[in-house]
């Protein structure tokens, strides 16, 4: 006589339910636990120059440049710090100004290439207190020919400083811990009326 030992699909079901829910349990844990927006993963990030920006205006016997200095970065966490001064020359309408920002709103890096944002005030006769916003790009070139371009827009004006950097260096830094004491090197303060580079042909 033969024993047929009969099937019980009970105990198979009740294992596939259980391995689901843990299985499902786990990913919704991950999905709340990873960064959301687009923004996984955030890579620490920092963009610092400074120096004159030419070509330069000549007016009369004296050439003048507009001055740029700037230290911004992005932690890993996504948040971002910094500050920027940029004395305009040849703002439109004309006159010097100069903005300052402490407000940074963006930072992306592709290579040599940084660009961001941000919103500060502006100074100057015309323009005191008023608040404006900039949008920049600046290269990084090994050659040393390093290039800065920006838009400020204030209610009634608009400076756009853009071409080489001189008498000075922009550095482009991409990784897990930028270099917390990297500061850019002495440079003239904004408020002490810097001294644009030498014109030969004056």
């Amino acid at each position: 006589m033969v024993a047929r030992l009969r099937h019980n699909p009970k105990p198979a079901l009740v294992g596939l339910i259980v391995t689901t829910l843990l299985l499902g349990s786990a990913w919704l844990a991950y999905a709340f636990a990873a960064p959301s927006g687009g923004s996984y993963p955030v890579i620490a990030a920092k963009v610092t120059g400074h120096g004159f920006i030419t070509p330069c205006q000549f007016r009369g016997r004296h050439m003048d440049c507009s001055h740029v200095e700037f230290n911004i970065k992005r932690n890993a966490d996504g948040a971002f710090k910094g500050s920027l001064t940029i004395i305009c020359d040849g703002t439109t309408p004309p006159g010097d100004t100069t903005f300052h920002a402490k407000a940074i709103s963006d930072l992306s890096i592709a290579g040599n290439v940084a660009q961001f944002s941000a919103t500060g005030t502006l100074t100057g006769k015309e323009n005191k207190g008023l608040v404006a916003s900039v949008d920049v790009m600046t290269t990084d070139n090994e050659d040393g020919n390093d290039m800065f371009l920006a838009t400020v827009r204030g209610a009634s004006l608009t400076c756009t400083p853009g071409g080489i950097v001189t008498n000075g260096d922009v550095e482009v830094q991409l990784g897990k811990n930028p270099d917390p004491d990297q500061r850019p090197t002495t440079s003239p303060s904004p408020e002490h009326n810097p001294k644009p580079p030498h014109n030969p042909h004056r």
